[in-house]
């Protein structure tokens, strides 16, 4: 019996979540997005291509976050991105990361930093907690984790 890989149930449910979101069915979106989060643990630990790991990472937190930003829920935007760069990070701290790996962590860690500060941007409050954040982040990564 043909058995379907973590990294084909992911992309089931990101593909089912950006039609339910481009259809403007949320609630459906995000039970998609969670899901598809849900799966980014197998598919880090199951799929050998660390581009392909690093994509579902970063493409399973930031859905997500765009659509709680999206209908005005700035907290839990924040909290995903909050989470979505402590998981890079966690994965920038193993002794086996290979140097491409650490390239495309670094990558997408730079891509969630900027999502953090856009969002404060956008908000225009001076959310301390907000900027420490992206301060926290930017500088970790330029210091070579």
């Amino acid at each position: 019996m043909f058995k379907i890989s973590s990294v084909q149930k992911w992309k089931r449910h990101t593909h089912a979540g950006n039609e339910a979101f481009k259809n403007k069915f949320y609630l459906s979106a995000m039970i998609y997005y969670q899901q598809a989060i849900a799966l980014v643990e197998d598919v880090m630990s199951d799929e050998k291509d660390a581009q392909l790991q690093i994509a579902c990472l970063y493409v399973s937190y930031q859905n997500l976050a765009e659509l709680y930003a999206q209908n005005k829920e700035h907290d839990l935007a924040h909290n995903i991105l909050s989470t979505l760069c402590d998981s890079i990070m966690s994965e920038l701290r193993k002794v086996s990361v290979t140097p491409n790996k650490r390239r495309l962590l670094t990558w997408a860690l730079k891509q969630a930093s900027a999502s953090l500060c856009t969002l404060k941007k956008e908000l225009n409050t001076d959310l301390s907690t907000l900027s420490n954040m992206c301060e926290r982040h930017l500088l970790s990564n330029t210091i070579g984790v």
